[in-house]
């Protein structure tokens, strides 16, 4: 992370479960199917097996990390033998996908600074969307929060369209387009949702995501061996708020870390002062990306 300064967002399949993406779905189809409206009509249809939704699942790329940032169960899973790390990074600070097919010669060099906050929803439809990140939703009451966040959206961009569709001089292939568009935002916001679904047996986890839709991702995309397999990823970092795909290692390349925890280990003040040299290196002030200790009491 330090080193490249960039994140990786793994396509959701490669992450998930396949069954739990299809259960995401099935749960969704259900929900809006007792909501009354157009708007809510058409993402129960979408959500249908048939409604070709759940294939469109593997384009969404997601970053998963935890609210719990120095936890005994994320290290013993996550952290390696001995000196795992946990980077804490700014939620405020919006992301963006960078790319070696991005042409430095089209990216503007005054881009605007990155800004916080936005709606999970609202970010789609640009070229590269990341949405802010999101809690994932393990219970009932979780996920209705979601889902009415995203029928409350649906039904704002639904009454935009019925206005604009319903302009006599519109020409017919214009509102084509536009019914068009609109069915691709409301299956990428389906995807979005379902990618933050989660039984919740593993609400211990407290999850957070961030999820990534690029359009024309296939000129994005990477590849990386797991142990499931090859799976596809796109590359993020700090992003300016325009929803652009920015090109690798261009000047203002950054991302918004705030500390790094180091996991229990006997060795923490060595592991200090090598990440201290490390920050310095990656662009920061040590004393603004802070190196502290796990509080969390392991066997060593």
């Amino acid at each position: 992370m330090l080193t490249n300064l960039e994140i990786w967002a793994t396509e959701c399949t490669g992450l998930n479960d396949l069954s739990e993406v299809v259960g995401g779905f099935e749960y969704m189809s259900q929900w809006f199917g007792q909501r009354p409206g157009s708007a809510a009509a058409s993402l129960h249809t979408l959500c249908a097996p048939t409604g070709g939704t759940v294939a469109r699942a593997q384009e969404v790329f997601i970053v998963c990390a935890s609210l719990n940032g120095d936890d005994a169960g994320q290290w013993r899973l996550y952290g390696g033998v001995r000196a795992g790390y946990s980077v804490e990074l700014d939620p405020g600070v919006s992301l963006g996908v960078i790319s070696r097919s991005a042409d430095p010669a089209s990216y503007p060099a005054s881009a605007r600074r990155p800004r916080s906050g936005g709606t999970l929803w609202k970010a789609w439809g640009q070229q590269a969307s990341v949405a802010p990140w999101y809690p994932v939703a393990y219970s009932d009451a979780a996920r209705e929060r979601m889902l009415s966040d995203l029928l409350t959206w649906a039904n704002e961009v639904d009454a935009d369209y019925e206005r604009a569709a319903s302009d006599p001089t519109l020409d017919p292939e214009e509102r084509d387009q536009m019914g068009q568009d609109l069915g691709e935002r409301f299956e990428d916001a389906l995807c979005t949702a379902a990618a933050l679904i989660k039984a919740p047996g593993f609400s211990g986890e407290r999850e957070a995501r961030a999820v990534v839709n690029a359009q024309l991702r296939t000129n994005h995309e990477e590849f990386r061996a797991t142990g499931h397999g090859v799976v596809r990823y796109v590359r993020l970092a700090t992003g300016d708020g325009r929803g652009l795909v920015q090109p690798e290692h261009h000047p203002g390349q950054t991302l918004p870390v705030r500390s790094i925890t180091v996991g229990p280990t006997p060795y923490f003040e060595a592991q200090k002062s090598t990440l201290e040299a490390l920050i310095l290196r990656a662009g920061f002030k040590p004393s603004a990306v802070p190196v502290v200790e796990s509080k969390v009491a392991l066997r060593r």
